[in-house]
């Protein structure tokens, strides 16, 4: 949910602040969070299997829908990124692995993801 990424942000920061304060234990949710961020990140990245029993329609709406996810997620990164939830060098090794691929999937979400951190990079 695209409209929903600052929400989901702002719910990860209040998180790690209660958990640091209440119990010093702030930095495992980051990490949690950068694996989590990083399983869906290579997940998307692969061209989906489209089932070749669907029809046409059906096959673009699945393809439509791994795009919509593999954007949503980087917006959600780079969010992550300036909240400095996550590290810098994160942002550079996104980036080149979506330029490696150089799909015009992985590009537009790479534009996306520039569109999102691209000001905040060091």
């Amino acid at each position: 949910q695209h409209l929903l990424v600052d929400l989901y942000v702002d719910v990860c920061l209040g998180l790690r602040a209660d958990l640091q304060r209440v119990e010093g234990l702030g930095w495992r949710l980051k990490r949690r969070v950068t694996e989590r961020c990083h399983g869906a990140f290579v997940k998307y990245l692969e061209a989906p299997a489209v089932n070749a029993e669907l029809g046409p329609e059906e096959q673009q709406e699945e393809l439509a829908h791994h795009k919509i996810a593999m954007i949503g997620n980087m917006l959600f990164t780079g969010h992550l990124l300036r909240k400095k939830m996550l590290v810098s060098s994160v942002a550079l090794r996104c980036a080149d692995r979506l330029l490696k691929v150089s799909s015009p999937d992985t590009l537009e979400t790479l534009c996306a993801f520039f569109d999102t951190v691209g000001g905040d990079l060091d």
